[in-house]
C-alpha cells in the first residue's frame, strides 16, 4: 500500500527548475534525483542545510537508504547533480548558436526560485561541496569550450591551454561562483539577465579574446 506522504512527493506539483529539467519521460535514476531534490528542500523548512542528514531526506521522499545510494553518494553529491543539469541545460545553448550571456541568463532563470537550497549549498567548505564542485565543473566546461575553437592559429593560441591561461580560467570562475553566491544569498539585487551580463562584462578581456565566438553567438 502507498504511503499519505509517498503520494503526496508524488503528486507533488515541480516548480521552478524542476518544470524545465525533469519535463520529459524519466529513467528512474532521474525521477528518484527529483524525489529528493523535492525531500531535501521540504527538509530545508524545518532545519539547515548542514544539520539534514540523508535518513531526513529519505523519510521525507518515503525511500530507503539503499534507493538513495544507486542514485548519489550523500547530500552534496544530490545538490551537486541538481545544479549539474542546471548547468548542462544553460551551457547546451552555447553549441546551438546561443551566446555566453543567453546561457548564463538561463542557468539564473533556472535558480532564481531555488535560492533558499543553493544560499546554503554553496556556503558549505567540505571538498565535494557545491562551490568546489560547481568551479571544477565550470572550468571543464570552459576548457571543453577552448578545445571547440577553431582559429586557434589566427588567435596564436596553443592547442591546448596553457598554464597563465588556465591560472586566468580558474580565477574568473572562482569570481564568477563568489558573484554567484552573492545573488543566491540576496547580498545583491539583479535580475537573471543583469548579473548573466555583468560576469560577461566581468570576464578579462584576454579571455573575452579568445572566447569571442561563445560570446558574440
Amino acid at each position: 500500500m502507498t504511503s499519505l506522504k509517498s503520494s503526496s512527493m508524488k503528486n507533488k506539483k515541480k516548480t521552478g527548475a524542476e518544470k524545465v529539467l525533469f519535463s520529459k519521460q524519466l529513467s528512474r535514476k532521474d525521477q528518484n534525483l527529483l524525489y529528493f531534490i523535492i525531500a531535501l528542500k521540504e527538509c530545508l523548512k524545518k532545519m539547515p542545510f548542514e544539520k539534514v542528514s540523508v535518513n531526513d531526506i529519505c523519510t521525507q521522499a518515503n525511500k530507503s537508504r539503499q534507493t538513495f545510494y544507486r542514485c548519489c553518494e550523500n547530500k552534496y553529491d544530490l545538490v551537486n547533480k541538481y545544479f549539474e543539469k542546471i548547468i548542462l541545460y544553460s551551457y547546451e545553448l552555447l553549441y546551438e548558436g546561443h551566446t555566453v550571456a543567453q546561457a548564463l541568463t538561463t542557468k539564473f532563470n533556472l535558480m532564481e526560485t531555488e535560492k533558499p537550497l543553493f544560499a546554503q549549498a554553496f556556503q558549505t567548505q567540505v571538498f565535494d561541496g557545491l562551490h568546489r564542485y560547481t568551479h571544477r565543473f565550470i572550468y571543464n566546461l570552459y576548457q571543453d569550450m577552448y578545445s571547440r575553437i577553431d582559429d586557434k592559429d589566427s588567435l596564436e593560441l596553443p592547442e591546448h591551454m596553457d598554464h597563465e591561461l588556465s591560472l586566468l580560467l580558474h580565477m574568473h570562475c572562482e569570481g564568477s561562483i563568489y558573484m554567484t553566491i552573492q545573488w543566491c544569498c540576496s547580498e545583491i539585487i539583479c535580475t537573471p539577465s543583469e548579473i548573466a551580463l555583468l560576469l560577461v562584462e566581468a570576464m578579462p578581456e584576454k579571455l573575452k579574446t579568445i572566447y569571442r565566438s561563445y560570446l558574440e553567438g
